[in-house]
């Protein structure tokens, strides 16, 4: 530790260091590793198509980091968070009915392990480097939704079916993908001692590519959460305790409602907004007919659910079968059953009444408005199956124990003006 932020010049004096050589003067062997995990970790939203290999980098990589996790546990070296083992525990035991029922493993796999990996190596960090954790997800993300853009474009472009169908499957996964995203860089700017020159940069660009997504791709479901989120944001600036009395309240809310839509078609009772100034369809873009579909073909597996990747086949807008249940809430009530869907209501009641514990703060405030926002869109689409859904509930539930430093200045005097 010879070298610091500053170092003393000949004269005497103090020396200002560029951020960048002091980032670079603290990085250890332990950082390194860290990103390389982070980076197998994040789900690479099918461009791997565009080199094979890629595919079994990724594959053999989640491997190789969970069993550095299980060596870490045997060691004593890491000791997992409540939230970390329920989300562990909820995938184990999706494995579980996918086994007995005969569902697809390489689809749970698909997802579940780079969620476990992905929540055990930021449970791990967060207790030792937090900026540094939330700089390193806030590049990955800015690389996957930069080089996404890119291919994500001349793929829809094609006229081939199979193909569009293919972006199709992306373009959603990139839906589920950017929310997340924007509030780690927006943490990241918050928290971080790096320079405004650097970072601001960096939440610029994360933010554009996320609702330039949006809006090119008509990802009507984004651009309402994505909406959301922002206004939420700014109720919670704005209103200090706001966060602290409704964050719980209103994740049960937004689970009332998916039921209320699923069930009883609440929906009609906002035709005025839904299809007199939105312009859509009471069926949701055919979603409801898709609710409907599931819930008669649960077939008395109402207790257990089917497993994952039981493949029922459903009809979309390219002629095309394919398995999406288009709802959160239903899509775990088929793989897991009733026991599943309790599995996680205990993870979003315990993450979001960790958060209305504590003093509510920007790093609060950010995480409860992204957090509800995923709740609403759990009702067309299935955020929790992007890890990085999970690893914002984790970011929820760990405030009180990640040593975290205060805010910077920017923010702490806009929170000063506004109380």
């Amino acid at each position: 530790m010879a070298l610091a932020a500053n170092q003393m010049s000949f004269n005497g004096g103090l020396e200002k260091v560029p951020s960048i050589r002091n980032l670079l003067w603290k990085l250890r062997v332990e950082d390194i590793i860290f990103v390389v995990c982070v980076a197998t970790c994040v789900y690479p939203l099918g461009y791997y198509s565009y080199v094979p290999s890629l595919s079994a980098v990724y594959m053999n990589a989640k491997y190789a980091v969970i069993a550095i996790i299980s060596v870490l546990l045997l060691l004593k070296k890491y000791k997992p968070s409540l939230i970390a083992i329920l989300i562990v525990g909820f995938d184990a035991y999706l494995l579980l009915t996918t086994i007995a029922f005969d569902g697809n493993i390489n689809r749970w796999a698909q997802f579940a392990l780079y969620r476990i990996a992905l929540i055990c190596v930021f449970d791990y960090m967060l207790s030792r480097r937090p900026v540094f954790a939330l700089g390193t997800i806030t590049l990955i993300c800015l690389a996957h939704l930069a080089i996404n853009e890119v291919l994500g474009s001349a793929g829809t472009s094609s006229l081939n079916v199979d193909n569009a169908m293919y972006w199709l499957g992306i373009r959603v996964r990139i839906a589920g993908f950017a929310l997340p995203a924007m509030a780690f860089s927006l943490l990241f700017c918050i928290y971080s001692k790096i320079s405004k020159l650097i970072k601001l940069p960096i939440l610029i660009a994360v933010y554009a590519l996320a609702i330039t997504f949006f809006i090119q791709k008509n990802v009507s479901t984004a651009l309402v959460s994505s909406s959301l989120s922002l206004i939420l944001l700014l109720l919670f600036v704005t209103y200090k305790k706001f966060a602290k009395r409704i964050s719980l309240i209103a994740a049960i809310a937004a689970v009332a409602l998916n039921f209320a839509i699923i069930f009883f078609d609440f929906q009609n009772k906002f035709s005025w907004l839904i299809e007199g100034i939105l312009g859509k369809s009471l069926t949701l873009t055919g979603r409801v007919g898709i609710w409907h579909s599931v819930l008669s073909k649960m077939q008395g597996h109402y207790l257990f659910g089917h497993g994952v990747g039981s493949g029922i086949p459903f009809i979309y807008e390219f002629g095309e079968p394919i398995t999406y249940e288009h709802n959160q809430l239903l899509n775990v009530l088929f793989s897991g059953g009733i026991v599943g869907l309790v599995f996680l209501f205990v993870i979003l009641f315990v993450t979001f009444r960790s958060i209305a514990s504590v003093e509510p703060s920007p790093y609060t405030s950010v995480v409860t408005a992204f957090l509800l926002a995923m709740c609403v869109q759990m009702i067309s689409e299935h955020p929790y199956e992007n890890a990085l859904f999970a690893l914002l509930l984790l970011f929820g539930y760990r405030y009180k124990d990640i040593p975290l430093p205060q805010p910077q200045r920017l923010f702490r005097s806009i929170r000063f003006k506004l109380f």
